[in-house]
Order: structure tokens, then C-alpha cells, then sequence
């Protein structure tokens, strides 16, 4: 591997379901939720439920607040529009990205669900980087793990990161076996429900060069989201 490579400093990525901006308390607050991705300081970061509908939103494009309040590049990828504003999840990474995209993996009558897919050049290397948000139900789930793999299928070799809420409530569920031949895991750390975690929902893989060095789920934020978010840090390796 090139020196570079091994040379490089490490990444810190983190997913989380920021539950629309509401908190515990109910309240719509996306300048709360601002405040902990700000306290992540993560250099790639995976957004769940943002959402500019309700009322309390009061006509906030929600997703290009957390763009630029956080000074991050970012991709969107709605998965729910109409008059009353759009819902979905966001991909945000302090470099620029090189391409993205939006693939739809959606399950007739479920909730519409998407696969955020791109890639951007860091500092230890290129890297592609897959976010998403999976469904409720197991048989949902088999069909979108299905397409995820069909998507990585067409870069089968190189650094690359999986995360997201996969809503898989074993820690060696389907999505896992379906990662593991060719992805190391972050520890799965329980992040919901938020006071007090017992599952663990979401989830980080990521790719040879990388591996991954630590992980922790972020604690003193359960009043921001009802989940936790989740964060590894990962080294580029051989």
C-alpha cells in the first residue's frame, strides 16, 4: 500500500436519526440538532428522518438548514414529497463529493425508502460511502438489503463505508451476514431508544483499506433524538 495511505489521518464517521429535529420533549429544535452533529465534528455523516413537514417546521427547508449551519457538502435523497414539504435523509461529508446519487429501494405499500450512493476523494484515499435508511418490516428489509448488495456489486473492490438505521433488531441480522464476507463492523452500540438503549439500530461497515479503529455510541444527547447517534472512527490500513 502506499505510504500516503498508511500515513493518513483517520476518518471519523457517524450515522444518526435526528427523529425529524423533535426531541423528547416534542419540541421542533433543528438548532439542537445542529449543536450535537457540531459536537460529532464527524467528516462523514448519515441523516435519518429529516424532515421539513409538520407545521412546527413553519415553511424551515430543514435539510438545507443542517447544510449550512454545518458547513458540510451535502447530498439529499427525499424519499417523501408534497405540499406541506419533503422528508428523507441527508449524506454530509467536509469533502466534496465526486458524484451522487439517490437509488430508490423502495417496497410497494411501505414507506418509501432510499439508498443514498457516493463517493468523494479524503485525504487517505477515494472513497465510496452508502447510506440508508431501511424498513420496519423483515421481509422489507430482505428485499432492500437485496438491492443495497446489488448496488455495492458495481464497485466490488475498495474503501468504502455502508451506514445508517437498518432498523435490524439482532446484532448478526440479515444486513450484517449480508456485509460480513466483505466489510468489518463497528461495534453494534445500542442506540434506541435513546433514554434508555437497548437496540442497536444503527449501524457502520466499512471496507478494506479501511478498518476500524473505535466506536461508541454518543451519550449526553438522548434529549435531541430518540436515538443515539453512532460513531467510528476508522483508520486507513493494508
Amino acid at each position: 500500500m502506499p505510504t500516503e495511505l498508511a500515513l493518513a489521518p483517520r476518518l471519523v464517521v457517524a450515522t444518526w436519526n435526528v427523529h425529524g429535529c423533535v426531541g423528547q420533549d416534542g419540541r421542533f429544535d433543528p438548532v439542537r440538532t445542529a449543536s450535537v452533529i457540531r459536537r460529532l465534528d464527524a467528516d462523514l455523516l448519515a441523516l435519518q428522518e429529516v424532515d421539513s413537514r409538520h407545521g412546527l417546521a413553519r415553511g424551515l427547508d430543514t435539510f438545507s438548514f443542517l447544510t449550512e449551519i454545518t458547513e458540510h457538502f451535502a447530498f439529499k435523497a427525499v424519499a417523501i414529497d408534497g405540499d406541506s414539504g419533503h422528508y428523507g435523509q441527508m449524506l454530509l461529508s467536509r469533502w466534496p463529493m465526486l458524484w451522487a446519487r439517490s437509488h430508490d429501494i423502495s417496497v410497494p405499500n411501505r414507506e418509501p425508502r432510499r439508498v443514498i450512493d457516493a463517493e468523494a476523494e479524503m485525504p487517505g484515499g477515494r472513497l465510496r460511502m452508502l447510506a440508508t435508511h431501511l424498513g420496519l418490516s423483515p421481509a422489507e428489509r430482505r428485499s432492500q438489503i437485496a438491492q443495497l448488495n446489488h448496488i455495492l456489486a458495481s464497485s466490488p473492490g475498495g474503501a468504502a463505508v455502508v451506514l445508517g438505521d437498518f432498523n435490524e433488531p439482532r446484532r448478526k441480522g440479515p444486513a450484517h451476514r449480508a456485509l460480513a464476507s466483505s466489510f468489518s463492523a463497528a461495534r453494534p452500540w445500542a442506540t434506541f431508544p435513546a433514554r434508555l438503549p437497548m437496540l442497536a439500530l444503527d449501524r457502520i461497515w466499512c471496507r478494506s483499506p479501511l478498518v476500524v479503529a473505535r466506536s461508541w455510541a454518543l451519550r449526553g444527547v438522548a434529549h435531541a433524538s430518540d436515538h443515539l447517534p453512532l460513531v467510528a472512527e476508522l483508520s486507513w490500513g493494508g
